[in-house]
């Protein structure tokens, strides 16, 4: 007997209850491997399911509380995919799907795309400021991320560090500010250090500050 000729056939007298948990398996086979980024809500309260599942030949397994076997999907009340559940065991279930050709299954996967939910996500703030850079409380790395810093808006050279916990310590020597202190070195808390924002102006600031060194 020919499949499709059969799946066409399926007594439709009767649907299985679908929601998008039921449907996760077909989702995952459409590249949409996380039911839950769909609107559940949205899509139960259709005013007509274009996506319906026919049992064509299933069987109770008390192993797993339910059906397994084989199964017929329709969308839009056309053939598009055969489904077969076989028993593995009840952590491996997984529908083994087949469609009837690649253009029902993009029709049916931008059906389901239509559910995406709205995205809920924290927005800047237009009027948020930065502070001039930002501060490193740990000595961890630090000399293979950064050579220099600010020290009292002064421009340093990270010579070298001590320690790692929160009063780790920095020795730095002065490239910028009062010329009695270029040159200098002092050991201050790395807290202290203010590194700047990796920006194309603060780098060319940065890049004259620094000269050829």
């Amino acid at each position: 007997m020919n499949l499709i000729e059969v799946c066409k056939n399926v007594d439709r007298s009767k649907a299985e209850f679908l929601d998008l948990y039921c449907l996760k398996d077909l989702l995952n086979n459409l590249g949409i491997p996380d039911y839950e980024i769909l609107d559940e809500e949205k899509f139960n309260n259709q005013k007509e399911e274009r996506i319906k599942k026919y049992p064509l030949g299933i069987w109770y397994s008390y192993d797993i509380a339910g059906h397994l076997g084989h199964y017929v999907y329709f969308y839009d009340d056309k053939f598009v995919a055969y489904s077969y559940l076989p028993y593995w065991s009840p952590y491996e279930l997984s529908e083994q799907i087949k469609w009837i050709d690649t253009a029902s299954a993009q029709k049916v996967k931008n059906y389901f795309l239509t559910f995406i939910k709205n995205v809920d996500v924290n927005l800047i703030n237009k009027n948020d400021e930065l502070d001039d850079g930002f501060t490193i409380h740990s000595n961890q790395n630090l000399l293979n991320l950064y050579k220099f810093a600010y020290y009292n808006d002064c421009l340093v050279e990270i010579i070298r560090v001590f320690g790692d916990r929160s009063l780790d310590t920095t020795l730095v020597k002065y490239i910028s500010g009062d010329k009695d202190l270029i040159g200098y070195q002092r050991s201050v808390l790395t807290k202290e250090l203010v590194f700047p924002w990796n920006t194309i102006e603060n780098n060319k600031k940065f890049q004259k500050e620094k000269g050829d060194i």
